[in-house]
Parts: structure tokens; C-alpha cells; sequence
């Protein structure tokens, strides 16, 4: 069993080395506001998705392990696949989400933090796509904090890259240079509740909620690309 954490921080520690060196030659800066509103110790955080690089700012955010919640077709290329399965990412399959979920449970109760774009796909920088209740039901379920943020890239910094997913013709914006705004919400608390029956009202309440609350910091990090902070 140590044999195998050890192997699995190693495979962590060579995505985040990878991750890593994608920032720091491709990004500019990454200019985070209100870091002093990330709570201590495993949490759930939450934001907009508007870049496929998203994803790759945050290692330089949060210093603990973070258990990303991935669509499962990326994990189809075999290196990727090999990666991302050993630095313990998380796949999603479509319809079978409670198994992910299940899986993030086990990672906040370890101490890791997990992450969720509860939009699902990319928005492109649009109007917020409606959020699933994912991150909701997780905070319920465990009674972790969940902490929002809001990402912005200007539209110069940006190239669309094209490719394909289960046979379909995708293109999603990656930043090349540039600075990457982002703002850190206050962390949101839900009462824990382990019951299987949870109200789905209650969670699409609760999601509008965080949906909100991550619109909001999307335009304060829109601003702050303004003003140049």
C-alpha cells in the first residue's frame, strides 16, 4: 500500500512538472485576487470553463493535491490515460456520474481536493451554461467547503485549437500568452446530509447558487483585466 502511494504521488508530481512547464513558458502571469479566501485543508472547488487550459492555472493556486473531475473521452489517449489514471484524476462517464462521484468522496475524506467545472463542456467566454448539481451534491453529501472562482483570459491571448472527441469535430481556445485573471470567491457551506433521498429541488437551488456566485467573480476578473490588476 506505500509501495503504491509513493508510485502515485510520483505520477502526480510529473503531471504537475508537465502542467507546470506549460505555464510558465505560455502564460504571462497568473493574477489571482482574493487568495486570501482559500480555506485551509480539503475543499471543493468550482469554476467557469471557458479555455481548455483552464485546468492548468490551478497547480500554481493551490498548493495540496487536486482531483480533478475529467470527461472520461480524454482519458482515451493511452499516455494520457496512463497519466491521469495514476495521478488519481478523476474520469466522468456520461450517465454514470455517481460513480465519479463516489470517487471524490473518497479523495476529500483522504485530505485532497477536488475540482469541478459544473458547467460540464466549455462555455467560450458566453453566457454561463446552466451548472449541474455535481459539486452541490458533493458539498451536501460531505459537508466540505466549496469555493468558487472566476476565470478570464482577453480574447488576444487566445488560440483555437481544433480536434476530435468520440468522432466529432471539436475546437477549444488554449491561452498562449497573456495573463490569466482569476478571483477567489468566499467559500460556501452546505448542511451535510448522508441521506440517499436528498431533495433534487434543494441541489438545483443550491447550484443556482454557486452558478451566481461564479458569474459574479467572472466579472470582477473581467474587470481586473481592465484595469490591468
Amino acid at each position: 500500500m506505500l509501495g503504491n502511494r509513493k508510485i502515485m504521488r510520483s505520477w502526480y508530481q510529473i503531471a504537475n512538472s508537465i502542467v507546470m512547464i506549460y505555464s510558465n513558458h505560455f502564460i504571462d502571469n497568473i493574477r489571482v485576487s482574493r487568495k486570501e479566501n482559500i480555506p485551509v485543508g480539503p475543499k471543493i472547488i468550482v469554476a467557469n470553463h471557458p479555455n481548455a487550459t483552464d485546468g492548468l492555472m490551478l497547480p500554481s493556486v493551490f498548493p495540496e493535491k487536486l482531483h480533478f473531475m475529467i470527461q472520461a473521452s480524454v482519458f482515451e489517449t493511452p499516455f494520457i490515460e496512463r497519466l491521469l489514471a495514476h495521478a488519481e484524476q478523476i474520469p466522468v462517464v456520461s450517465g454514470k456520474g455517481g460513480q465519479a462521484l463516489s470517487v471524490a468522496r473518497e479523495k476529500l475524506t483522504k485530505g485532497g481536493s477536488v475540482v469541478i467545472f459544473p458547467e460540464g463542456r466549455l462555455d467560450n467566454d458566453e453566457m454561463l451554461h446552466r451548472g449541474h448539481i455535481g459539486a452541490a451534491m458533493l458539498a451536501v453529501q460531505t459537508g466540505m467547503p466549496l469555493l468558487p472562482l472566476g476565470f478570464y483570459v482577453p480574447p488576444e491571448a487566445l488560440r483555437v485549437v481544433k480536434g476530435h472527441i468520440d468522432n466529432r469535430a471539436t475546437s477549444a481556445r488554449w491561452q498562449i500568452g497573456g495573463n490569466c485573471f482569476i478571483r477567489v470567491g468566499h467559500s460556501m457551506q452546505f448542511k451535510r446530509n448522508m441521506q440517499s433521498g436528498i431533495r433534487y429541488d434543494y441541489l438545483r437551488e443550491y447550484t443556482q447558487q454557486i452558478m451566481a456566485n461564479i458569474g459574479e467573480l467572472v466579472n470582477q476578473a473581467k474587470q481586473d483585466a481592465a484595469e490591468g490588476c
